[in-house]
């Protein structure tokens, strides 16, 4: 065998294996490592599992509609700063931003 053939040989077998490689039929060093990587955190699958359950996106709808409800009345109102009314949407306000952050970072992680 020629230098020539030696090294269209050798070719001819790297492209084989790269072919092979890609379509996942040999085994490459790199591959059961990137096998070995968790694809999901910790209780993520359950987390999500309890977040889409019925119950949970029933009240998050109710959440949204009562949010909408109270924000209606508060710009019907219009309470001036500092009053008991004022002081009221203001509560509720903080109670909708931190419901609503909880479920959005609850989601996310899901």
């Amino acid at each position: 065998v020629s230098h020539r053939e030696a090294r269209e040989n050798e070719a001819r077998m790297e492209h084989q294996s790269s072919v092979a490689a890609a379509r996942g039929e040999v085994d490459t060093p790199g591959a059961q490592e990137e096998q070995q990587i968790p694809t999901t955190l910790p209780f993520q699958t359950p987390v999500r599992q309890l977040y889409e359950t019925s119950i949970v996106q029933i009240t998050v709808a109710g959440l949204i509609f009562g949010n909408f409800i109270v924000e209606a009345a508060d710009k019907q109102v219009i309470a001036e700063e500092g009053s008991r009314g004022w002081q009221v949407f203001y509560g509720f306000e903080i109670f909708f931003a931190s419901v609503f952050g909880v479920e959005l970072m609850w989601n996310m992680y899901g």
